[in-house]
């Protein structure tokens, strides 16, 4: 029999442990060597992807770049040339203050994924073909059975198959900072929010105490983290491609959240003998 993979979204806190430690590949005995390979092709590397990053300054002249400000600019000029140097005045101050505000809002975006990023952990323990493996935290993959332990940084999404005493803070989603006691025998009969989803660990969020096995479910830009990652991303890209101007001041158009997108993205994946 062979694998196959489908992209139909689970909650995976809604499953048994026993039945996700089932799955091929899965639980005690790991992925091979050869699998881990056609799945880290497949899936990609277990990374947050940086689309752009840009300099202070490249951060600032793109403030001086937004259609509207171009238009103010051409109304000072105008202003100035019919001799009305209070009105330019005003909309030169219009001018830098949007720009600086601007500065400040996408400056704070660029720094925030760097802070993502840098929850990145170098190394995991994963069981390969039966045996605790040490491998580059970059090269897990959906399907990994990762060990945990008292220290840890979780590495990606997955589902506890195992745990013992086993308690994580998780700020870095959730916003507290007090431990959660983590069960992977807990199953979920109906939706549950992140912060209440006592049977799964998210990549970015420490092992306070305990040790458990987790199976990632996903990595990269498919976990909650990378969510956070792209909607930084995204509310930053429209923010210096769209604007509107309210009672005469520019504004930055927040962006609409692209949940659903997300979501599909975010999945997961399905094994399945076929």
């Amino acid at each position: 029999m062979t694998a196959g993979t489908t992209t139909e979204p689970i909650n995976w806190y809604q499953l048994d442990a026993a039945e996700v430690a089932e799955r091929p590949g899965s639980g005690r005995q790991g992925l091979s060597t050869e699998e881990a390979t056609n799945r880290l092709a497949k899936f990609g590397p277990n990374e947050l992807e940086e689309r752009g990053g840009r300099s202070r300054w490249q951060i600032f002249f793109a403030q001086f770049r937004d259609l509207f400000t171009l238009i103010l600019v051409a109304a000072a000029v105008i202003s100035a040339f019919l001799g009305d140097w209070i009105e330019m005045v005003a909309i030169f101050a219009i001018i830098v203050l949007n720009a600086a505000m601007g500065y400040v809002q996408e400056s704070k975006a660029e720094e925030a994924l760097a802070a993502l990023k840098r929850m990145a952990v170098p190394e995991v323990t994963v069981i390969r073909s039966g045996a605790p493996t040490v491998i580059s935290a970059i090269a897990a993959v959906p399907g990994d059975s990762v060990v945990i332990e008292t220290g840890n940084v979780i590495p990606a999404d997955g589902r506890l198959v195992e745990s013992a005493n086993l308690d994580i803070e998780e700020a870095p989603l959730t916003g507290e900072s007090a431990p959660v006691t983590k069960d992977a025998s807990l199953v979920y009969t109906d939706t549950q929010p992140i912060a209440d989803r006592h049977n799964v660990a998210y990549m970015g969020t420490t092992v306070t105490r305990g040790r458990g096995l987790l199976v990632v479910t996903g990595t990269g830009m498919a976990t909650e983290l990378g969510t956070i990652a792209d909607l930084i991303q995204t509310i930053e890209k429209d923010s210096r491609r769209s604007g509107f101007v309210t009672s005469g001041v520019p504004c930055r158009k927040p962006a609409p959240r692209r949940r659903e997108e997300t979501d599909r993205r975010r999945s997961g994946y399905v094994i399945r003998d076929t």
